[in-house]
């Protein structure tokens, strides 16, 4: 449930050490940015808590061909060159 995947990332949200396989790594100081697996919720459809911790809500639009290209191709490790390697 939409509730359940809310519950278990709230401690992370929080600041938590989280067992990594390279090891324990402390969420304390990190910057979380979400997205997708909220989209079709409204802020009410969120558990208050990990409202106040995701206080800014945006809404972007599709990424069309053309911007998809350039994000694969522009950048000096773009994907493309990276899956060739």
């Amino acid at each position: 449930s939409s509730e359940g995947v809310q519950r278990d990332l709230l401690p992370i949200i929080e600041g938590s050490v989280v067992q990594t396989k390279y090891g324990n790594v402390s969420t304390d100081h990190m910057l979380f940015i979400c997205s997708g697996a909220f989209h079709s919720s409204k802020p009410a459809d969120m558990l208050a808590e990990l409202q106040g911790r995701l206080p800014i809500r945006v809404e972007l639009k599709a990424l069309g061909v053309d911007e998809l290209h350039r994000i694969l191709t522009e950048p000096d490790q773009n994907m493309l060159r990276q899956q060739q390697a």
